[in-house]
């Protein structure tokens, strides 16, 4: 059983021709493995990459990870060839580098479908998901994410600040808002979050900026170092603690409907009825995680 999408927090970037990279994702907690054809794969390795793609998709499958590739813009020469080669039976997700517009949506779903026909693949069985890496692609959210194939959004770290003129990006106060309009973007359009990659290696702030992500609302997170996908599982899955107050809430809350009220006074705070359905959300998301768990074993 695949991964539901909602159930996928960490997202690991794993270079396409890097060996130590790809032998560490096989080991490591990752919800998703992204084989990287594009940052992380220079281009006069991309070939032989192509070559061994197959292999590491079907190992991830074994291994119950969600496979994706990150491809390449379609205007490129690598790009096109990078599609061709990922529209593999063991593929689930295509994440397509620098997204600035819907007709680069357009290109890739035709392109897409046209290859899923060609191996006789379920039609839109792929997940589709664009990285947004520039202002303009910030910009024309709504376009990009408007399109029935695209089930979520990356927000890059590296080009998003170079885009904007950054010189330091981290903790940088201009990509966090960035980060929340893509967020807000993404909420409403149904479209799943994906922060944008931890890209250096500090424990703790890591687990800072996963505590923050949480406050937002965000529940998945990329990394390009495999052993942060323990940390990034175990940050945005609910706690027991979490677990337990929430169902404090609704019990009180049912208790309150039963006799036609919609509002409870909890530690010390008024809450009102969505403040009954986020809880409700939380203990169905620890229940899930745990029942999904199960199933993988």
């Amino acid at each position: 059983m695949l991964r539901p999408l909602h159930l996928r927090r960490s997202w690991l970037f794993v270079g396409a021709a890097n060996e130590e990279d790809i032998q560490a994702s096989f080991a490591s907690n990752a919800d998703v493995c992204i084989l990287d054809f594009e940052d992380f794969c220079p281009p006069n390795k991309r070939s032989k990459a192509r070559k061994m793609l197959p292999e590491i998709l079907k190992k991830w499958s074994q291994l119950g990870k969600v496979t994706a590739v990150r491809i390449n813009p379609l205007e490129t020469e690598d790009g096109k060839k990078d599609l061709e080669a990922t529209i593999f039976k063991n593929i689930n997700t295509i994440l397509l580098s620098k997204v600035e517009n819907k007709q680069q949506v357009d290109l890739f779903i035709k392109e897409k479908i046209k290859y899923e026909k060609k191996i006789k693949k379920k039609y839109n069985s792929i997940e589709f998901i664009p990285n947004i890496e520039s202002a303009l692609g910030v910009e024309n959210l709504k376009d990009i994410l408007s399109s029935n194939s695209c089930v979520g959004a990356l927000i890059a770290s590296e080009d998003m600040a170079f885009s904007l003129g950054l010189n330091d990006n981290r903790e940088n106060k201009m990509l966090d808002f960035v980060r929340k309009k893509l967020h807000l973007a993404c909420r409403a359009y149904g479209k799943l979050t994906i922060d944008m990659p931890y890209t250096w290696d500090n424990l703790s702030e890591l687990i800072n900026e996963l505590n923050h992500i949480k406050k937002l609302g965000i529940i998945a997170k990329s990394t390009i170092k495999a052993s942060h996908c323990k940390v990034i599982n175990k940050h945005l899955t609910p706690t027991k603690e979490e677990v337990i107050r929430c169902k404090k809430i609704v019990n009180k809350f049912n208790k309150a409907l039963e006799n036609n009220k919609n509002q409870i006074f909890y530690n010390n705070h008024y809450l009102e009825l969505p403040a009954f359905y986020s809880a409700k959300r939380i203990i169905k998301r620890h229940k899930e995680l745990g029942e999904y768990e199960k199933i993988k074993l």
